[in-house]
């Protein structure tokens, strides 16, 4: 006859996972001997990457700038002068 063996269930306690940015690629790109190429797709992907980082930085501080200027009335009067008569 089988035995059948009764297995315990493990704590196991998950590790956040970091994510791969461009700049880890290309660093393993470099350390495993990639050509030029491959190392150079990198590089432009990196620099898409950081310029897509800061459009979402910028974007994140002008949103706080604005709900701030809005929280506080937002409103304001512009009067404009009049050139005077060319005579």
């Amino acid at each position: 006859m089988s035995q059948v063996a009764k297995i315990e269930p493990q704590e196991t306690t998950l590790q956040p996972a970091t994510p791969i940015t461009p700049m880890a690629l290309l660093e393993r790109a470099m350390t495993s001997g990639a050509g030029l190429d491959v190392i150079d797709k990198f590089m432009g992907l990196q620099e898409r990457w950081e310029k897509n980082q800061a459009r979402k930085a910028f974007d994140e501080a002008i949103a706080s700038a604005k709900a701030k200027i809005e929280a506080k009335g937002g409103t304001c009067e512009v009067v404009k002068k009049q050139a005077p008569a060319a005579s």
